[in-house]
């Protein structure tokens, strides 16, 4: 228990702001949240966000040079993902990606080595052995890209559920932009 006076222009501030905005201002102070909770329940992000702002103010030099990390994520709406995964993976053909395995084999690299090198090698490694027909090869590939894109959400849910605060940016917008924007905020809120 925190023994922190509530703060009621805090408290009328925060009023205003959204779930979201609220979340994203508890995890910007408290970047590695211990306590989940504290971001599901509006009243309790409140209070949460009194106490680290109080608890800001009585930082030991120590407690502001240490690493306090920052992880930013970039969102994409489900279909728009899905689409930009398969166009990518038409770019990368294109641009030689079958050519470039055949000269990576052809200087001694072995087809099991390629297939630790990812996704993309290992199809393509497969195709190139007789494996697999161009069409398989592709439609395989891209369901293993497409599996593995899910794979990274829930590993993302898990992240955020285990208290890592993750500061996410739409894709759609600027992601650049937005990110150098929370990186600025970070650096300054630890003291940097």
């Amino acid at each position: 228990m925190h023994d922190v006076a509530e703060d009621k222009q805090l408290r009328d501030e925060l009023a205003t702001k959204s779930d979201g905005e609220l979340a994203r201002m508890l995890c910007e102070l408290v970047p590695l949240q211990h306590n989940t909770s504290d971001l599901t329940d509006r009243q309790r992000t409140i209070r949460a966000i009194e106490i680290a702002r109080h608890q800001q103010h009585e930082w030991t030099q120590e407690q502001t040079n240490s690493l306090v990390p920052l992880v930013i994520g970039i969102r994409w709406e489900r279909a728009q993902l899905r689409h930009r995964i398969t166009d990518r993976l038409q770019q990368r053909l294109t641009a030689g990606l079958i050519e470039e395995v055949q000269r990576l084999h052809a200087t001694g690299v072995t087809w099991e080595r390629l297939d630790y090198y990812g996704l993309e090698y290992r199809f393509v490694g497969k195709f190139l052995r007789g494996e697999l027909s161009r069409n398989d090869m592709v439609q395989k590939l891209n369901a293993a890209i497409h599996d593995f894109a899910k794979r990274q959400e829930t590993w993302f849910r898990r992240m955020e559920r285990h208290g890592v605060c993750i500061q996410w940016v739409e894709g759609q917008g600027d992601p650049i932009m937005e990110s150098m924007a929370i990186i600025k905020r970070h650096l300054k809120a630890v003291g940097v």
